[in-house]
């Protein structure tokens, strides 16, 4: 069933009821003076005493211009209803309705008071050259107004980049009317540009792009990491963020912009959707950034002079304690990572290497300093299907390791990759001297599982989650062989 829109069927109705109140006028007329055009037997003059018939007669031209006027806007707005390119702006609309009434104001005018249309020109020509005179400013705004909107290259709602003098200002668009385009920045200020300067100003419309609002970050690196080995990492840095962002786009474009003090110089250029503002796109893209260079244990320290302990030299020791902050790692102190850091080795895989293959028995997990990993689950049909992608900071296999369960999940390098492997030999003596240890690795577990139980159930989800992590942390003792003491 075709729903009518509620101004079509508010305008249906009054079109109704006009044609009725035409007509009854017109029945009237005819009943009183033979014709049913009032200005035909009655005409106005400064002589001539005003009379019913003629109220009748300038009723008439009244109720023709509002009925005209009533139908111009119900076929403008089923136009703009089922057209899906081109829109008829407010601005015309009001224009072509301004025009109709003026057009039977002066057909009324000639009418009742049986004037010529030449007498009428000549007598009123001198007055519509003053009127336009004093209204020139008003009039180019207005047409200026219907410019813009009919060659419709704006639009309520779009985002739009202004540049003037060398600044460049993004702004939406909250209305246009026939002065005043107002736009509204970032910071919720609104601004009011008069149609003539809007008119002439360089902008684009980032709505109608093919691409993007694209904008660029900088940072600085110790010139003696290798380039080859930078720019991978930061074009997979705008990848995980628009993963893991809707508005930012899958889009990278790394070069290096200049060196500064040993410093190289990056530009990080990216794409995002307009309405996100400069500061909150630019932070979601150095958040990821910083995690992939952190993760790939790239120091920062020529910029940001920060020391690190001597004992921090080793490569593997030093990327395990920059991996810390994001999983598995964080509950362990400084003294047991450092321990941990010892043990542990490096491995590194190239593009389309398996690492991880679903129903093996593994006693290792591994952590992701440089790459990324695709995990991979059997379907239906039991073929293998990537389900999710593992980023710099994420691990793998730590359930294998923890609790001795089988892998589920093929997991396949996407890029070369570099991992830190921690076996479970190298947490026995961690865990066993540590009971705490154990409580806070299965709470971690737990939090990862949570999202593969029911996520909508009539049980005590405290008592669910408290449970899982009792159930996973003797899984843990047993699996390294020790009692677990109740802590």
């Amino acid at each position: 069933m075709t729903t009518v829109h509620p101004n079509i069927k508010r305008l249906n109705v009054l079109i109704a009821l006009l044609l009725m109140a035409n007509l009854a006028l017109g029945l009237g007329l005819q009943l009183r003076s033979g014709s049913p055009w009032g200005w035909v037997h009655f005409s106005i003059d400064e002589n001539e005493t005003w009379t019913f018939d003629h109220g009748l007669a300038i009723l008439q031209f009244i109720l023709f211009s509002v009925t005209t006027d009533c139908l111009i806007q119900r076929s403008c707005t089923l136009f703009n209803l089922h057209s899906q390119n081109t829109q008829l702006p407010r601005i015309l609309v009001q224009f072509i309705r301004i025009m109709v009434y003026g057009l039977f104001a002066l057909a009324g005018f000639i009418l009742i008071y049986d004037h010529s249309i030449k007498t009428l020109i000549a007598a009123s020509g001198a007055i519509g050259v003053g009127i336009a005179y004093s209204l020139k400013d008003f009039l180019t705004d207005y047409f200026a107004s219907i410019e813009i909107q009919f060659d419709n290259r704006v639009a309520i709602g779009d985002w739009i980049e202004i540049s003037d003098e060398g600044t460049t200002q993004i702004y939406k668009i909250l209305d246009m009317d026939h002065r005043m385009v107002s736009v509204l920045n970032y910071d919720n200020q609104v601004t009011l540009i008069p149609n003539t300067k809007f008119i002439s100003a360089k902008f684009a419309n980032l709505n109608r792009q093919s691409h993007g609002c694209r904008r660029q970050i900088e940072i600085q690196i110790d010139a003696k990491y290798s380039s080859d080995r930078i720019l991978p990492l930061l074009r997979l840095a705008v990848e995980h963020a628009s993963k893991s962002h809707a508005d930012i786009e899958d889009y990278a474009n790394c070069l290096i912009g200049g060196v500064v003090d040993g410093n190289i110089i990056y530009l990080v250029k990216y794409q995002c959707s307009p309405h996100l503002s400069i500061t909150d796109s630019n932070s979601l893209i150095f958040e990821s950034v910083l995690r992939f260079l952190w993760s790939a244990s790239i120091s920062l320290e020529a910029f940001m002079c920060i020391e690190q302990p001597q004992e921090y030299e080793d490569d593997k020791i030093r990327r395990l304690f920059d991996l810390q902050m994001f999983g598995i790692l964080k509950v362990l102190t400084p003294e047991e990572l450092m321990v941990l850091g010892k043990k542990c080795s490096i491995r590194e895989y190239q593009v389309g290497q398996n690492v991880v293959t679903m129903g093996d028995v593994g006693e290792t997990m591994f952590l992701i300093s440089e790459g990324t990993l695709e995990v991979c689950v059997p379907n239906s049909a039991g073929e293998m299907k990537p389900v999710t992608t593992l980023w710099p900071g994420d691990c793998l296999g730590e359930m294998s390791l923890l609790t001795g369960a089988p892998r589920s999940a093929n997991v396949n390098a996407m890029t070369d990759v570099v991992l830190i492997e921690i076996m479970k030999e190298d947490l026995d003596p961690l865990l066993r001297d540590n009971p705490k240890l154990v409580d806070s690795l299965s709470r971690i577990l737990a939090d990862r599982s949570r999202h593969n139980a029911l996520h909508s159930s009539s049980y005590d989800q405290d008592a669910a989650d408290r449970a899982r992590r009792n159930n996973l942390a003797t899984q843990i003792a047993t699996f390294f062989g020790f009692v677990r003491k109740i802590i």
